[in-house]
C-alpha cells in the first residue's frame, strides 16, 4: 500500500499549488503556491489578511530510478499580491540551473486580471498585468516555448498574450459559447490550442490566429466516445489529474470529506484512499512517481508506483 512520504508544514492554508513540468536537470523540481493567511507582508502590512504566493524548490536524490529517500524542500521566494487566486502555470523559461536564474509563472485574479511574475531570485523582479477579461478567469497556461500565455473565462473569452514579440498585448480573442474552464497547448506539436467549455463543448484552435480546427459537443452529438469509465467520488469529483507517466492513473478529490483517491482504470479497487481537512490544489510530478495535494497549513506527498 503506498503511503503517505513526506509532509511539509506551512503557517497558511495552500489554495493552488503547481509543479514545474521541465527543468534542466535531473533532481531539482519548483513547486509555487498560493496562501491566504494572516502572515501579512510589508507591502500589504495595513492588512489583516495576507495573500501571496511561495516559490519552493524540491530535491529529489535519485540513484538511477530508485527513489528511495524522502525530497526535501527549500523556500526560494515569497511574492505578494492583493487579490484572491485562481489559476497558477509555470513559465517553460523557469531555471535555477543557469545564470542568472529564472523564477516565471502566471496568476489569474480574482479582479480579472492576469499577473506575469518573474524574478532572478535576488535583487530583479518585475511584475507585469495583463488587462482585458470581464469576468473570472478560470485556467491560464503557457506555451511550450514560453512565447504565449493563454486564458479563458466567464466572460465566454479565450485570449492569447504575446509575450515576445508584441510583450503583454492580446493578439488572439477567440469568443465561446459558455464560460471557458480549462486550456492547454499542444506540448509537441506546435500552435494548437484544446479549450474546454462549461456546456460540455470541447474545441481545437491555432493558438495565433484563433481559427477552428475541431469542435466537438460531449452532450449532443459527440464525435469520440469515452475509452473507459469509473466511479470516482459518491457526491461528485471537484479536481481530476492524470499521472504524466501513466495515464492510466488518475488522481482526483471528491465529496464527502474531501476524499482523495489514485485509481488504475484497469482496476475496480481504488489504489490510494484518503480524507483530508481541507483541500487546495493537486498536482502530479511531470516524470517521478509522486502526488501533491495542499491541505490545511500542509503539503502532502505521496509516492505512488505507477509501473
Amino acid at each position: 500500500m503506498d503511503t503517505i512520504c513526506n509532509v511539509m508544514a506551512l503557517t497558511t492554508e495552500a489554495l493552488l499549488l503547481a509543479l514545474s513540468k521541465k527543468v534542466h536537470g535531473d533532481r531539482e523540481h519548483n513547486i509555487v503556491c498560493n496562501f491566504k493567511g494572516a502572515e501579512a507582508t510589508q507591502v500589504w502590512k495595513q492588512r489583516k489578511q495576507g495573500i501571496f504566493h511561495r516559490v519552493f524548490q524540491l530535491l529529489f536524490w535519485e540513484d538511477d530510478e530508485e527513489l528511495d529517500d524522502d525530497p526535501e524542500y527549500l523556500e526560494l521566494e515569497k511574492f505578494s499580491q492583493k487579490h484572491r487566486t485562481l489559476a497558477l502555470a509555470w513559465s517553460p523559461e523557469t531555471s535555477l540551473n543557469v545564470f542568472p536564474k529564472t523564477v516565471a509563472f502566471c496568476s489569474a485574479a480574482s479582479d480579472h486580471k492576469l499577473r506575469l511574475y518573474n524574478s532572478d531570485l535576488a535583487a530583479n523582479s518585475t511584475l507585469q498585468e495583463l488587462r482585458g477579461h470581464t469576468d473570472y478567469i478560470n485556467a491560464v497556461a503557457y506555451d511550450p516555448y514560453g512565447e504565449y500565455v493563454v486564458s479563458t473565462s466567464d466572460d465566454h473569452t479565450c485570449r492569447v498574450w504575446s509575450l515576445k514579440e508584441l510583450p503583454g498585448q492580446c493578439i488572439t480573442n477567440i469568443r465561446l459559447l459558455s464560460p471557458g474552464m480549462s486550456v492547454a497547448c499542444h506540448q509537441s506539436e506546435e500552435g494548437k490550442l484544446l479549450v474546454g467549455e462549461k456546456c460540455g463543448v470541447l474545441s481545437l484552435f491555432n493558438l495565433v490566429s484563433g481559427q477552428a480546427i475541431l469542435s466537438f459537443d460531449s452532450n449532443r452529438s459527440p464525435l469520440f466516445h469515452p475509452l473507459e469509465t469509473c466511479s470516482a467520488h459518491v457526491e461528485g469529483s471537484e479536481c481530476v489529474r492524470f499521472s504524466p507517466l501513466n495515464h492510466s492513473y488518475i488522481a482526483t478529490i471528491g465529496q464527502p470529506k474531501h476524499q482523495l483517491k489514485i485509481t488504475h482504470l484497469a482496476s475496480p479497487h481504488p489504489i490510494l484512499v484518503t480524507n483530508l481537512q481541507l483541500t487546495g490544489g493537486l498536482t502530479w510530478h511531470y516524470r517521478l512517481p509522486y502526488v501533491c495535494v495542499g491541505n490545511d497549513r500542509k503539503l502532502c506527498m505521496w509516492k505512488i508506483s505507477t509501473k
